[in-house]
């Protein structure tokens, strides 16, 4: 090899080197906020096949070409596409897909304490019927339901109450849309809860604090999408007070559709909060669309709970009713008192 093909080599493997580590940890680099990338990353899987198959393309097309200029440009757009590639799939190697199937009753871990099931409705698109079924066959206590009308909340409540499960709903309407009201539903199994304040989050927020007792903080929010609508500033504005509801507090569960990936700036620093789907090894379970495979799919739906307090037992999302997004179910068993 003559040392100018030396130096081509080295450069496409710092050039794929490079573009695996930006990739990987967008964060890192100061680019998950860019617009563009901000979408770019929210789908791992996708862009990762797309560019694996841009590089098996490059590199074919390369060895075709023979002018040197067009040949060496062929090869820089494999070694850039091959390192996106291989930074998606380390990213959500890491997240994790296939870890803790989810324990129904009691596991080895201890037997769950609170069940959380997460769903955004779409403005009643999952109806009381579907939701019910689901909650009743997870036995789930805490349900947090981003864009659902009170009328629907109402109708989950009833309808758990046919099977013997009585719930306390706090809810907020924030504005006039449609997507702007979300309700939280809490067993009384639970114990008595009573509402508190939520900070503003454009599409809601409900937060209810334990009632003479050592529970946890629940709450169900709902920030904005990085979307023209409502522009990547209102987003990095409204996602992390989402956060800080938890982090606010020494033992708080936030469950919520945070239109956010723990790849993208306003998520990617949870401590000392984590989120339970990635504890479990299911991180890159995609929720959002849910009319294409979970794999495909970007998961920007997320029950936050701290490590210190609250073992993950598993977790797993299901299509339920005509929802757009997948339901988070988190199983939680409690491991330390926090007052």
């Amino acid at each position: 090899m003559t040392p100018r093909g030396a130096l081509r080599w080295a450069g496409a493997v710092g050039l794929g080197a490079m573009a695996a580590a930006v990739t990987r940890r967008p964060v890192r680099f100061g680019v998950a906020h860019q617009t563009g990338l901000v979408h770019a990353v929210s789908f791992r899987t996708v862009l990762g096949a797309l560019t694996a198959g841009t590089a098996g393309m490059a590199v074919v097309g390369r060895r075709a070409l023979r002018r040197p200029v067009l040949s060496f440009t062929a090869g820089a757009v494999a070694a850039l596409s091959a390192g996106v590639a291989a930074g998606s799939v380390a990213a959500l190697a890491e997240q994790g897909w296939a870890g803790h199937a989810l324990p129904r009753r009691a596991t080895a871990s201890g037997e769950p304490d609170v069940v959380v099931l997460l769903l955004n409705t779409l403005m009643g698109a999952a109806d009381a019927p579907a939701i019910v079924e689901r909650a009743v066959a997870e036995d789930a206590t805490v349900l947090a339901l981003p864009e659902c009308p009170a009328v629907l909340a109402a109708a989950v409540v009833d309808g758990l109450a046919a099977h013997g499960r009585r719930m306390q709903s706090f809810g907020t309407r924030e504005n006039l849309w449609p997507t702007g009201e979300t309700w939280l539903l809490v067993d009384e199994r639970l114990g008595r809860y009573r509402q508190v304040d939520a900070p503003e989050m454009q599409l809601g927020a409900a937060v209810a604090e334990p009632d003479g007792h050592d529970g946890p903080t629940l709450a169900a929010v709902h920030p904005p999408a990085p979307m023209t609508l409502v522009g990547l500033g209102a987003w990095r504005t409204y996602v992390p007070a989402a956060v800080d509801v938890a982090r606010s507090r020494p033992n708080a569960i936030v469950a919520g559709d945070f239109n956010t990936t723990l790849d993208h700036e306003p998520m990617a620093d949870l401590a000392p909060y984590v989120d339970a789907a990635t504890m479990v090894g299911r991180g890159a379970e995609g929720t959002w669309p849910a009319r294409i495979p979970a794999l495909l799919a970007t998961p920007i739906d997320h029950v936050l709970v701290r490590p210190e307090v609250w073992t993950v037992l598993g977790t797993r999302t299901y299509r339920v009713g005509d929802s757009d997004h997948r339901a988070v179910v988190a199983r939680l068993a409690r491991t330390r008192i926090v007052s």
